[in-house]
């Protein structure tokens, strides 16, 4: 953001990590849901399935079969957390985070009037949870104001996943081939999932041999 829109125009608040607790909780509860679901099949493919994630054509075929399925459990994931109650603190009814919005929408459509930016986006419940706090250390760097809740300062670094879409192996006739070969395999448990995966490889094999 402040790379298109410059420096010092509010554009993206400098704190210190605690302030991301909310969003390390739905993290959290993203992994154990849906990313953990795929982690582990996906290592049992590169131990007995052949997957070499070095290998830009493997990564490729992976892509092909799968990530249409992902981004279709990724939509449904968040639409059943879209919608799921909370429990909301001073006694408020439980409201979905699709009726906050649409409050919120309907209240006001400024920015929200922060007196204490020090505290904004604090969930101290949320950061004393072990569970969570784990879980932003397995993938953070240590941080070396953790214990002053009101410093926000600018971060040495930042976490980049660059990630290159792998171009296609395939000829467009070898492709149609793949089609038709895979689309009556079933797909719907991870047992499945792993058969269509070296069923693929077979095929892709035989054109480039």
């Amino acid at each position: 953001m402040e790379e298109q829109r410059g420096q010092d125009r509010g554009s993206y608040i400098w704190v210190r990590s605690m302030h991301n607790i909310c969003i390390e909780q739905l993290w959290v509860d993203w992994t154990s849901m849906v990313g953990s679901k795929w982690k582990s099949p996906f290592q049992d493919l590169e131990v007995t399935g052949g997957l070499n994630p070095d290998n830009t054509a493997h990564i490729w075929l992976l892509h092909h079969l799968f990530l249409p399925l992902i981004n279709h459990k990724a939509i449904q994931w968040a639409n059943a957390w879209n919608m799921h109650k909370m429990a909301l603190p001073d006694g408020q009814w439980s409201h979905s985070p699709a009726d906050l919005w649409w409050f919120s929408i309907l209240q006001t459509s400024s920015r929200p009037n922060v007196d204490e930016i020090d505290e904004y986006g604090i969930d101290w419940e949320a950061y004393e949870d072990q569970h969570i706090q784990a879980h932003h250390t397995e993938g953070n760097q240590p941080d070396h104001l953790g214990h002053n809740p009101f410093v926000a300062h600018r971060p040495d670094h930042f976490n980049i996943v660059e990630v290159e879409e792998p171009n296609c192996p395939l000829s467009p006739q070898h492709l149609t081939i793949l089609h038709q070969y895979i689309v009556n395999i079933p797909d719907s448990t991870m047992t499945e999932r792993k058969i269509l995966w070296m069923e693929s490889m077979q095929v892709c094999a035989q054109f480039v041999s």
